[in-house]
């Protein structure tokens, strides 16, 4: 498992967090740096971002709004994939969203993107729905359906750490 740190996100990281989402994604689904900062200015936002050696590796950020929340994006480095650090990144989330009584954490995924629903799965994760071409097609390909994901956070309190 990965030796990054696991800190809450931070407006200076903007320009790393809108590289590393634009390695991650397809390039037209990217975020441009300004509109990411505008992002994490809102009072909505809520986000944690893993770093190692002092460069940003991983985050994950979602909009928190009444008692539920959206997750908008969860990237890792791909050189670091599969070694715990999205789950660290995810429960880090989890646990600071119940615990300001968020009850219902959702999310979507590419139906093609595996390794993430698999993520959620392990995560305590449940499909709900799918929205049917959701996600433009890209090099000829057509579109893709959108599959919607959701947990029941709860407050309880753990001893399990980051």
């Amino acid at each position: 498992m990965s030796d990054a740190d696991i800190v809450p996100i931070r407006i200076d990281s903007s320009a790393s967090i809108a590289e590393l989402h634009q390695r991650c994604m397809l390039a037209a689904d990217g975020w441009a740096e300004p509109g990411l900062k505008r992002l994490l200015q809102a009072d909505a936002a809520h986000g944690f971002q893993a770093e190692l050696d002092r460069s940003v590796v991983g985050f994950v950020l979602a909009f928190a709004a009444a008692d539920e929340a959206e997750v908008l994006a969860i990237c890792v480095s791909p050189e670091l994939r599969r070694q715990g650090l999205g789950r660290k990144l995810l429960k880090a989330l989890e646990r600071s969203l119940a615990a300001r009584g968020t009850g219902c954490l959702h999310l979507e995924a590419r139906a093609s993107n595996f390794s993430a629903r698999e993520l959620y799965a392990k995560a305590g994760f449940a499909e709900t729905g799918r929205r049917k071409g959701y996600y433009s097609g890209t090099d000829g390909l057509p579109p893709e359906d959108a599959i919607l994901i959701a947990k029941v956070l709860s407050a309880a309190p753990t001893t399990e750490s980051f």
